[in-house]
């Protein structure tokens, strides 16, 4: 029987992505396993017994799934680039100046925080959540689609 995956938890996956993590999916099991730099750095090194329980276990299966050729790695930040969500969600705003000044919000350096900021003035933070939620499970479907994933809305 194939694994049905929830697009709920891939979405989820999505969004706590970064640049220093990945988030791996065992097709076996449907189980979505998030590796930090640090951590593939750390199953290096063997001596498990200077480790909490926990943390053994968590690079027992990390240590498992890196070796393994059927992981799929999930779509990263690279990947999604939260960059040009922002400038696709500023042309769908129709007022014009709100628009322009969101547009330029985005420009250089501190975009990320100007963003938010001018989010924060126009009382558009609903509607961007909306916008990147929709957007990254269109991100999630195609990937599911593409690497032939059954999943469940």
């Amino acid at each position: 029987m194939a694994i049905i995956v929830s697009l709920k938890d891939i979405v989820e996956a999505l969004e706590i992505g970064s640049q220093t993590a990945e988030n791996i999916l065992d097709p076996a099991t449907g189980e979505i396993v998030l590796v930090t730099d640090d951590d593939e750095l750390e199953i290096e090194d063997l001596d498990d017994d200077l480790r909490p329980e926990w943390q053994v276990e968590h690079f027992k299966k990390i240590r498992k799934l890196l070796k393994s050729k059927k992981v799929l790695r999930l779509p990263n930040s690279y990947d999604i680039n939260e960059w040009s969500l922002m400038e696709e969600f500023c042309y769908t705003i129709e007022n014009v100046k709100h628009q322009e000044i969101l547009l330029d919000s985005i420009r250089g350096k501190g975009a990320f925080r100007r963003f938010r900021e001018t989010l924060d003035r126009f009382v558009l933070k609903d509607e961007w959540s909306s916008f990147r939620q929709s957007a990254l499970q269109k991100i999630a479907r195609e990937w599911l689609e593409e690497n032939k994933i059954a999943y469940k809305e």
